[in-house]
């Protein structure tokens, strides 16, 4: 899929779009399984799913193999302090063909990121506590014009939940050292 597709927030993933990526450590299961593909197979992903990445490198491959499928969606992350949103954020961005770093909008509020025809907005709400002060910052504009847009701490303003989203939690797992990852595609809301 080009990042030239007609795609609005609401677009539903159809099977077998957008989800081939044969990018890093990530195993047919999603488990971040190491060598488990052969060469050149194609790594798909359900509009659901778990998976368990044991560093950051799993977490990082799992974004990217998400980012063809869900280019140019509204999606909410969300999880404690430090399990990883932004790293996540930076292998979605990899998933897109963006080269350059991605940082944490904590201070910033947005951070957008592009190259070329590629594009990708960054927020993080955590200092944001009203749906007014998205609309202020441009958010709306951002999903109208159909832009990918990656949200930290969205339950700060929990109205986002009934928009067209790609849900994504990161959780500690039970060892403390890996981290427990959920998705689902939610073209409903909620």
């Amino acid at each position: 899929m080009s990042m030239t597709d007609e795609r609005r927030p609401g677009w539903v993933p159809q099977e077998g779009q957008g989800a081939e990526s044969a990018a890093g450590p990530v195993g047919r299961d999603g488990r971040g399984q190491a060598g488990a593909l052969a060469a050149g197979e194609a790594v798909t992903f359900a509009d659901s799913g778990v998976c368990q990445s044991g560093s950051p490198e799993e977490t990082l491959a799992h974004a990217r193999a998400l980012a063809p499928r869900f280019a140019r969606a509204l999606v909410l992350l969300e999880g404690p302090l430090g399990a990883g949103k932004t790293l996540w954020v930076k292998g979605f961005a990899a998933g897109l063909g963006l080269q350059r770093p991605v940082y944490s909008p904590t201070f910033t509020l947005l951070n957008h990121y592009a190259e070329g025809d590629r594009s990708l907005f960054h927020l993080d709400l955590y200092r944001i506590g009203s749906l007014e002060e998205l609309h202020d910052i441009g958010l709306f504009d951002i999903l109208d014009a159909g832009l990918p847009c990656l949200i930290e701490w969205p339950e700060r303003v929990p109205s986002l939940a009934a928009l067209p989203h790609l849900h994504v939690s990161l959780a500690y797992a039970g060892d403390g050292e890996g981290r427990v990852i959920t998705w689902a595609w939610r073209p409903k809301g909620v």
